[in-house]
């Protein structure tokens, strides 16, 4: 059985530390835990467009909802925990 990745998120944007509200940033999260495309999740942009991406991807650059990687405590945190 797959993990569901429903309200997993991923950012893009410039090379600085991500900030929740940033216009610069664009947020995408995962909608729907399967896909037209076998092996994949639907994910949606900022803009509103659903498209899929792999599973596996998602679990190397997205993060649960309301949690962020911190890439020094190697580690999940809360979203609201991380410093610029």
């Amino acid at each position: 059985m797959h993990p569901n990745y429903i309200g997993w998120w991923y950012a893009t944007g410039p090379d600085k530390p991500f900030a929740p509200n940033d216009p610069a940033f664009n947020v995408h999260r995962v909608v729907a835990d399967d896909s037209d495309k076998t092996g994949c999740v639907t994910i949606r942009n900022g803009c509103g467009k659903t498209f899929p991406l792999s599973r596996d991807l998602i679990a190397q650059i997205g993060s649960p909802a309301g949690m962020i990687w911190d890439g020094r405590k190697r580690a999940y945190v809360p979203l609201t925990d991380i410093s610029n």
